[in-house]
């Protein structure tokens, strides 16, 4: 019941002050789903003994970032923990990141956690924010800069060089070994036995013959699509894949730059429309199958209805403004759909194929979700263009969380 009241939108501020100070414990887990908590609540919550209530508030969706940045410095580790955040909270200023990365960098001896630990759980706090990665290339501890020296692929290039040249040999050391790591050629021992993150990462590798064609006789379609994209497989399987009988596998290969005029042609002429609709993504592309679409969608049963749920749980998310969140590996299948702006782009190839009765029906559905996603989320000032030079669909213009 403390917790129902709690989360209660009608209940005062003299009522939630109440609770926290009565009832913390039962309270702060119906405070922490409110959608908006008042600065006086919030400002209890801060100073509140319990670390139970503290951490509650750190968990808050709308927390902002000047409390989040004070509860990084609580005495207690388990709630400096849950202020490092999550995809969706307003993101802490450069300063506050510096000062976290510094302290995790030499942890307490009677710490939980250890230094690689802590950094894993601010990397999946921060949903792999590009921005901590510069921060901690340019951090002045060498251990943090060795940390970021480990994710060199996230880097611009003036970063990398930077690391790879860096005064503190350990440093130069880790940005070596990051390159190594991935110029190396996986084996088909170094592909897991069931799919998980670290078998598409696999994937995406330089791979060896070997490994291509125990790809190729496993018959997994997941696999295909995965390994269709990879710009090592050498030319004789990508024209096997263009031949594949499963049309997701064709799609998949569809965005690769070394395909000839003739593998060219024959997808555009190809018996599926994900196939020909995927096409339009290429910049070789024919010009009459360039269509507006800049991602190839996934066009089969059952995926209307999961593209639809995901774009309604963004919009049954908690709170007022949204941010968007690119996703932390676009290529695994499991993931590309954590970008609402690719889930979108997903919806609007199903309007391409619908014949017109349903298409009228879809849209309207559509419309009106578009609505709320257009209310919720501030618009991006940056221009960002197709390659056609054409701009991008209104969903692509929206801000993502940095």
């Amino acid at each position: 019941m403390l917790r129902g009241l709690a989360r209660n939108p009608a209940a005062s501020v003299t009522v939630l002050l109440r609770l926290v100070e009565a009832w913390p414990e039962q309270a702060c887990e119906g405070l922490r789903r409110r959608r908006v908590l008042p600065l006086p609540v919030r400002d209890a919550m801060l100073r509140h003994p319990s670390p139970r209530v503290r951490a509650a508030l750190a968990a808050h969706p709308h927390v902002d970032a000047v409390a989040r940045a004070e509860l990084l410095a609580d005495p207690v580790w388990r709630v400096r923990l849950s202020a490092f955040g999550q995809p969706g909270q307003e993101p802490l200023p450069d300063d506050a990141l510096m000062r976290l990365l510094a302290e995790l960098d030499d942890p307490p001896s009677d710490m939980l956690f250890i230094r690689e630990e802590l950094f894993g759980e601010l990397c999946h706090a921060t949903g792999y924010e590009l921005r901590l990665f510069r921060l901690a290339a340019a951090h002045p501890r060498p251990g943090v800069r060795g940390f970021a020296a480990g994710f060199l692929y996230l880097l611009d290039e003036r970063s990398c060089q930077a690391l790879l040249e860096d005064e503190a040999p350990e440093v130069r050391a880790a940005a070596a070994a990051a390159v190594a790591h991935r110029q190396q050629v996986m084996q088909p021992a170094d592909l897991p036995d069931q799919h998980c993150h670290a078998f598409w990462y696999v994937l995406q590798r330089p791979l060896s013959r070997a490994l291509v064609d125990q790809v190729l006789a496993s018959g997994d379609t997941d696999a295909l699509q995965v390994m269709g994209r990879n710009p090592t497989v050498p030319p004789d399987v990508v024209e096997t894949l263009l031949r594949h009988p499963d049309p997701s596998v064709r799609q998949a290969v569809t965005g690769r730059v070394d395909l000839t005029d003739d593998q060219l042609a024959r997808l555009a002429a190809d018996p599926a429309v994900e196939v020909r609709t995927a096409l339009s993504n290429h910049p070789s592309a024919p010009a009459e199958h360039a269509a507006w679409i800049d991602h190839g969608c996934d066009i089969r049963p059952g995926n209307t209805a999961f593209l639809l749920d995901r774009y309604g749980d963004f919009l049954r998310q908690a709170g007022g403004r949204l941010r968007l969140v690119t996703s932390e590996c676009p290529a695994c299948p499991g993931c590309w759909y954590l970008d609402m702006a690719v889930v979108r782009d997903g919806l609007e190839a199903v309007t391409l194929v619908l014949p017109s009765r349903a298409r009228a029906e879809f849209c309207r559905l559509l419309n009106r979700l578009d609505r709320d996603v257009r209310r919720r989320t501030p618009p991006d000032s940056s221009r960002k263009l197709r390659w056609t030079g054409e701009p991008q669909p209104w969903w692509h213009q929206r801000i993502y969380q940095r």
